[in-house]
């Protein structure tokens, strides 16, 4: 948004019995001051929040607040919201399970709105998604708060927010009524999960034990349906042979990570890969009732026991992991089948 010390951005909640709103402002060294309002968790359970941003004008007694305009033309618009013409709002959707004291929803904002110039005392001014500072504000939360597995369930409610956030909810506040609408950002966003991705993969220290957050990004990438490129396979490699002999107790409970790994399985038989995931696969299994025997074809095998150095990593993951090998019959007998 282009900078004017004349106005302030504000939020307005239309909110019954009365609207509310909610400021913040700019300094000349750009720092935000940032507004807060309260809603009651009872009016988020039981009805729609419509809002819009302002634009407010501080050199003015009365305060005269602009709504920003929000251009439809590109959307299909039910006729029923046509035929009226009248201004639409936004509608702030967060899951009827988020919904709770402790909790925290993080919304990202995908529709591109603007404030047109009306006289020559007011600013055109545009506001719009931020892809880059998105993939830096998800990288900063991963980082500072996946210190358990349980901090990686609220990172993934996170990333489902920005995964969805290219669905946008619009309505008129006077009827309560809303609709939703897609947004072009879609393959945007999901370019930029994948940029999340690589970016963890990449700053994740080899020299600590960070077998949940490798988990997690790698379920990512199967569960927003981005593609690893080569570099971030060799460096998740690295970090499987980092952290070395595997915990079966730290497994226990994590099943819906099979069919990611299963997959990645089953997309690096041409690398190695691969052969670090055999044990995690089998290890889930161990704890859990998931079927592992028909993961890899026979061909991936035949390959491997002729392919010399992929021998070494072979026996380089089994020096591993041999206490998880020692107790699972089943993987005994694959290792068997990966060796020459």
């Amino acid at each position: 948004m282009s900078q004017n010390l004349a106005f302030v951005l504000g939020l307005t909640l239309m909110l019954k019995p009365k609207p509310t709103s909610s400021f913040s402002s700019s300094s000349r060294n750009q720092q935000v001051t940032p507004g807060s309002t309260r809603i009651p968790l009872s009016y988020l359970q039981q009805s729609a929040v419509f809002y819009k941003y302002a634009l407010v004008d501080t050199y003015s007694e009365k305060r005269a607040c602009k709504l920003e305009h929000i251009p439809l033309e590109n959307f299909s618009i039910p006729k029923t919201f046509q035929s009226r013409n009248i201004p639409l709002f936004q509608v702030l959707k967060i899951p009827k399970e988020e919904i709770q004291v402790g909790r925290t929803w993080t919304i990202f904002e995908q529709l591109h709105c603007h404030f047109p110039r009306r006289a020559t005392s007011t600013p055109s001014v545009s506001k719009g998604p931020s892809h880059q500072m998105e993939v830096k504000y998800l990288e900063n939360c991963f980082f500072a708060h996946t210190t358990s597995w349980k901090s990686l369930e609220a990172m993934e409610r996170k990333l489902d927010s920005y995964k969805e956030s290219s669905i946008v909810c619009l309505g008129d506040p006077e009827e309560r009524k809303h609709f939703e609408v897609t947004c072009k950002s879609a393959d945007v966003i999901k370019d930029s999960v994948g940029t999340f991705i690589q970016t963890v993969i990449e700053k994740l220290d080899t020299s600590e034990h960070k077998l949940p957050q490798l988990l997690f990004v790698l379920y990512a990438f199967f569960r927003y349906g981005v593609s690893l490129p080569s570099a971030s396979i060799a460096k998740a490699e690295k970090l499987f042979e980092d952290i070395g002999f595997l915990k079966e107790e730290e497994l226990r409970g994590k099943i819906k990570y099979f069919p990611a790994l299963k997959e990645l399985c089953l997309k690096t038989t041409d690398c190695t890969f691969w052969i670090w995931l055999v044990p995690l696969l089998y290890a889930i299994e161990k704890t859990e009732d998931a079927s592992v025997q028909s993961v890899l074809p026979l061909e991936a095998f035949e390959k491997l026991r002729k392919d010399k150095e992929k021998q070494k990593k072979v026996l380089k993951m089994v020096g591993a992991h041999k206490t998880l090998i020692r107790s699972c019959p089943l993987l005994a007998k694959k290792i068997f089948q990966m060796l020459a």
